[in-house]
């Protein structure tokens, strides 16, 4: 099915790897029907819509009801969004939305998801394959951590992945320097020697803290328990 496809590959300028998700309502479309029965709902659900309007007046039903379209031919194809909109259900592409349709594509799922490929994908990208969303990793706090091997589908790097984990404590660890260089002002204008001394060392244990946690990463491995991991906070 289409809306699971992933269309991946890795960039030449870093190495690292892009999803393109398609967009499904952009799939050509030659004709569209409403199921049996959808119209009748749809027309209902409409009388009920108008009974009051946006600025909660009563009008008449109507001048603004009427029964939906039930079948559209397009020559030329349309996009399944405009398609939608004209039998009446919005452009917005939802799965409850198709199962209330029946449509007759004028293009392939092959020769959509190569004509999304042919205009989303860079000509110097490589390894560039589709495959199945559930092939890939979950796309987290290590999504720059993704790295292809030809046409396999993308894994989390572990060695990148503890990199990206150093660089979202360092930002933590940057925040916290900041506080304590307040506290430490502070202190100062205070004439309080011994706090100096315990913030200055405190603020020392947190300059350390990314060279001193490399250890306690490199034996993580997953990403989820990397993750979870929080490092010993000096307090």
């Amino acid at each position: 099915m289409t809306a699971n496809k992933r269309i991946v590959w890795t960039r030449a300028d870093d190495g690292g790897v892009s999803i393109t998700i398609p967009a499904i309502g952009s799939r050509m479309v030659g004709e569209i029907s409403l199921k049996d029965g959808v119209a009748t709902i749809l027309t209902e659900e409409r009388k009920v819509a108008a009974v009051m309007n946006d600025a909660g007046n009563i009008v008449e039903e109507e001048k603004i009801v009427h029964d939906p379209i039930r079948n559209v031919q397009f020559n030329p194809p349309v996009r399944l969004r405009n398609a939608l909109a004209k039998i009446g259900l919005q452009s917005t592409w939802t799965p409850e939305k198709m199962l209330k349709v029946d449509v007759v594509y004028t293009e392939t799922e092959s020769d959509f998801l190569a004509r999304v490929q042919a205009k989303a994908v860079p000509a110097d990208a490589t390894n560039v394959h589709i495959c199945d969303d559930t092939d890939i990793p979950e796309r987290d706090e290590f999504r720059n951590a993704l790295r292809q091997t030809n046409a396999a589908p993308p894994v989390i790097d572990m060695p990148e992945a503890r990199i990206l984990k150093t660089d979202i404590i360092r930002t933590e660890r940057n925040k916290r320097l900041s506080d304590e260089d307040i506290s430490y002002t502070k202190a100062d204008e205070a004439g309080d020697s011994d706090e100096k001394v315990v913030i200055a060392a405190k603020k020392q244990k947190l300059r350390d803290l990314p060279a001193t946690i490399q250890l306690a990463l490199e034996d993580i491995s997953t990403t989820k328990a990397l993750g979870s991991f929080e490092p010993p906070w000096p307090s």
